[in-house]
């Protein structure tokens, strides 16, 4: 069943702590009203409210078990609360539901990560990148857990694709940055490091770094003038 009208004007408008009441006064004219739960568990968790748009999740899920969005966003929230394995079962049945969606296995690749798994995570980011090849997360987040596992060259790869995709991303200018330091490429490091408090100029990290980067390219002057930012 579809979402009464007024609801949906009110989701278009994008006014979810607003929804709240109207979606739990559908649900109660209406209860097995699937896509009402699933929205009002965005709503809950938009609200801070987790613990209830986790139950509302599950109500939906109950009432429409292949309910796609429904499984997705109840997977992020328990991986958010740190209950990696329900997430990553949650989010395998929604890559298993909906196999050609790139986000679904992005989201898949979070919850591995998080929970420790650099393996998985890497074959689930794969996965999204193969299904959507400018997804600019993927390939960043597929950069960290290489370079995670030591294989540089390849991490520095998959961030020169994200910023291919996304120039304008900030953190992943520093994350290659790191990259490239670590691999002993001062100058383009300094350069990475450059762009990104271009960007982003009040992230201290990225001063900080980018002062480590000319100290050990022999620039001491300018090594201060960024710690000093």
């Amino acid at each position: 069943a579809e979402l009464p009208q007024v609801l949906q004007l009110i989701v278009d408008k994008g006014d979810l702590n607003g929804a709240i009441a109207p979606y739990r006064e559908a649900i109660r004219l209406k209860q097995d009203l699937a896509e009402a739960h699933c929205k009002l568990g965005d709503a809950l968790k938009a609200n801070g409210e987790t613990d209830l748009a986790i139950t509302s999740y599950g109500e939906a899920i109950r009432l429409a078990p292949d309910y796609v969005d429904a499984r997705n966003n109840l997977g992020n929230t328990l991986s958010a609360k740190g209950n990696h394995d329900d997430a990553i079962r949650e989010l395998r049945e929604a890559t298993r539901l909906a196999p050609n969606e790139a986000r679904q296995h992005y989201n898949l690749g979070v919850a591995l990560a998080a929970k420790g798994d650099r393996d998985g995570a890497i074959v689930s980011y794969r996965d999204a990148i193969r299904l959507k090849p400018d997804l600019a997360d993927a390939h960043c987040n597929l950069g960290t857990m290489l370079l995670a596992k030591d294989e540089t060259d390849a991490a520095i790869d998959s961030y020169l694709e994200a910023i291919r995709h996304e120039p304008l991303a900030a953190d992943v200018h520093y994350y290659l940055g790191a990259a490239l330091e670590a691999k002993g490429e001062h100058e383009r490091a300094i350069a990475s490091y450059r762009n990104s408090v271009q960007l982003a100029p009040d992230v201290a990290d990225a001063h900080f770094n980018l002062g480590g980067a000319l100290a050990d390219n022999g620039d001491l002057d300018g090594a201060v003038r960024e710690y000093r930012e």
